[in-house]
């Protein structure tokens, strides 16, 4: 999916063969919430229920939020503003209706 096709309040979701993935290690360091997405068997870990879809917020300068490495894409994820990699873009679509 490309960046620029998307609008505020926009749901989405993994593309086939894929899952959200939710990587929080770097909340121990100061750092924020960040979502991936992976391929191969989910692996939700300890019980945790799948990410099957998240609102897209806006950018960071929509936010205010500061500048980080890993992108610039924020969405609703569980309750919480979490930043998209980067990377993640081209296994993320829009959701069913």
């Amino acid at each position: 999916m490309k960046v620029s096709e998307l609008n505020k309040g926009m749901l989405l979701e993994s593309t086939p063969g894929a899952y959200f993935h939710l990587n929080t290690t770097f909340l121990s360091h100061g750092g924020e919430r960040i979502l991936t997405v992976r391929w191969g068997k989910r692996g939700f870990g300890r019980g945790r229920e799948p990410i099957l879809t998240i609102m897209y917020l806006g950018t960071r300068e929509d936010l205010k939020e500061k500048q980080n490495y890993w992108g610039k894409q924020y969405a609703l994820v569980e309750g919480d503003i979490t930043l998209i990699d980067r990377a993640s873009w081209l296994y993320i679509q829009p959701a069913c209706k």
